[in-house]
Order: C-alpha cells, then structure tokens, then sequence
C-alpha cells in the first residue's frame, strides 16, 4: 500500500513504531491506485529469498510504503521521500560553512531556495538559522568560533519542501605540519621460521619533517632485540645506522625453545615472526570446483587429485578424508567460515583412499 503523508522533510516521522504509526495515521491519504499486489510460491521455513517492486512516478512529497501479508505477518512500514532538493555542504576556514542547494535532475542551482541549520551549542540548546540561496544556489554562514557547530540541514523552495533533513561536517581543521616524526621500517627475509633457523634482519630509519618529505637519518645508534613468545629477550646488538638510514643484522634462533609468535624490535618499532615446527610441503591436493547446488538427499561425488609442485602425479599415496557438516549461520558477519566455531558441526563420515596412477583418488 502507498500512502501520501500530509508532511514537509523536517517532520519527524517513525512508522516503525507503533507510538509513530499512531501519530502519523491523521497524516496519511492512500493511493489505492499505486498498490502493488504480488503472489509466491511457498518456500520452507527459515527460506530467505528476495524480490522489488517497481512504482510509477510519483509527484514531489512524502510517502509510506506498507507491506503487508496474507496469511498475515509482521507489517512493515517505511517513509521515502520524492524531491528535486538536494544539498551540498562544505566547511571553510574561519568557522565558516559554504551550502549549495541544486535540482537533483538537472544539477543546476536553486537561486532563493531557503536553507535551516540547525545544531545544538555548550547550553545543550537547538539553535537555528535560516539562509537564502544566491544566484548561484549558494549560501555562506558564519558562525561564533568554539561556540556550536551546525550538524543538522534542511533545504527547501516554495514548490518543494520535501528533501529530508541531512547531516553537515562544518569543523574545518588544519595543519602546517611542522611537526616532524621519526619512523623505523623493519624487514625480515620471512614471515615464519624453524627453531634454529637464521632471522635476517634489515631496517631504515627516516626523518618526516613536514609530513611529506622524509629524510634518512645517518650515524644513530639503535639496539635490535630478539624476544620469545613470552617476550623474553633471546638476543641483542647494537646497530649504526648509514647514510641510507640503514642496518641489518642477523639473529640465530635458539633450538628446543618454545614455538610461537616472536618479535623482532628496532629502536621504538617492532615486527612480529612466527616460530614454529614445520615442513616444508612437497605435493599439492587440487579439487574441481564445485558449479552445482546440492540438497539434502542428493549423492557427491569428489574427485581430486595430488600432484607434486613439479606437476608429476603423487602414485599410490594413502588418503585420510573427513566429512563434517557444519551449521550455516545467517549473519555472516559473525565469522567467515565454521573455523571460529569448531563445536558448531558434527563429523558425518570418515574414509580412507589411495591415490591411482595419475594421482586422483
């Protein structure tokens, strides 16, 4: 159902609720002629499943959209706005705010097209004030400097008063930059090592003086650390920077200590490497990808195959494979994957196989 609400962009409206529903009721006028009736096929429960609609134009005003059911469910209610109106604001120095208010169709300004800002000072009082467009659809405010800022605008003509109320940034900030900062980059020739391995390590120190220009600081003496995992220190040296800012060092990591997440500091910076007892992978497992959608009931069939990273197949390898059923969660969001919930699934089915003369299984 569409509903032509008697209102202007400043009144405050929420259908969705049902103390605003009953206060916006007096302001409603239907529109029998715009509703828009549309028939579904049933879908389980919990299916989700989308679908618009499309209304032919509407005059300049505010409307409510209702959506309701049959067999009924929850009716929901929303308020869209159609206007020309539209607002654009941009904050100058010397507490100044700069608003232009053009047609939204045509891009051209609204010469006389009145503009309310409106915001709330330190006495936590509304304050207002009105503009009036130039020519060029412009107007200029300004206002008491550390007093309020505007957060609020509302623009409008005589003909059309119905462009929603927006929000404003008018603190214009600034700086010279004169501030300069010292910055070390660390690098190491990996991101994961073995115990017993060797961390080369390499850093540059610069000087940013204006926040732009950085210049490489010769001839300062820094200190390297290695730390654990329990951020104890393992290793020290002392370092000199050369002309290019630079240094390096090595540092050799201890056997039989305890794997985790070293670090590796250069001065005030540091860099984080993970410790830890691996080997290196000699064969790849590659697996079709999958263009078809399944249901439950159905039979999938997986073949894979196992090749070596020079691209001869891995012959008669024994297969250990796991199937696991996990729970699809409807909010994404929360986790990319079940990782992050490993209790969330079940194992439905174990197996094992072995890799043929091509190394499929």
């Amino acid at each position: 159902n569409v509903y032509r609400v008697n209102a202007t962009g400043e009144t405050k409206l929420s259908p969705d609720t049902e103390d605003g529903y009953r206060a916006m009721r007096p302001l409603l006028k239907a529109l029998p002629d715009r509703r828009v009736t549309r028939k579904f096929m049933a879908h389980p429960d919990y299916f989700e499943f989308a679908d618009s609609i499309t209304l032919a134009g509407l005059p300049a005003g505010v409307y409510m959209l209702e959506f309701q059911s049959v067999p009924a469910t929850m009716t929901v209610r929303k308020v869209f706005y159609v206007t020309s109106v539209f607002t654009m604001a941009e904050a100058l120095p010397e507490n100044t705010v700069r608003c232009v208010v053009v047609d939204v169709t045509t891009g051209q300004p609204l010469p006389g097209a009145k503009i309310k800002l409106s915001g709330r000072g330190n006495g936590l009082k509304t304050n207002n004030v009105v503009l009036t467009c130039d020519d060029k659809g412009e107007a200029l405010h300004k206002f008491a400097a550390n007093r309020w800022r505007f957060d609020k605008v509302y623009a409008y003509t005589q003909a059309d008063k119905y462009s929603p109320v927006g929000r404003m940034y008018t603190i214009y900030g600034y700086s010279e930059g004169n501030s300069g900062f010292e910055q070390t980059n660390i690098f190491t020739d990996r991101s994961i090592y073995r115990p017993g391995q060797t961390v080369h390590v390499s850093a540059v120190t610069y000087m940013n003086t204006n926040r732009v220009d950085n210049i490489a600081v010769a001839g300062r003496s820094v200190t390297a650390v290695l730390r654990d995992a329990n951020r104890k220190v393992l290793a020290e040296r002392q370092l000199t920077t050369d002309k290019y800012g630079s240094c390096s060092t090595d540092f050799t990591l201890p056997a039989g200590m305890m794997n985790g997440n070293y670090t590796v500091q250069v001065g005030k910076s540091a860099r984080g490497i993970r410790v830890e007892e691996y080997k290196r992978p000699t064969f790849n497992i590659e697996f079709p990808a999958i263009d078809e959608k399944y249901g439950a009931g159905d039979t999938l069939v997986l073949k894979a195959k196992a090749l070596s990273y020079a691209g001869v197949a891995v012959q008669g390898a024994k297969v250990r494979y796991t199937v696991r059923r996990d729970v699809a969660l409807w909010w994404r969001g929360i986790a990319r994957g079940v990782r992050s919930f490993p209790l969330s699934g079940e194992t439905v089915w174990t197996g094992d196989a072995v890799t043929g003369e091509d190394g499929t299984f």
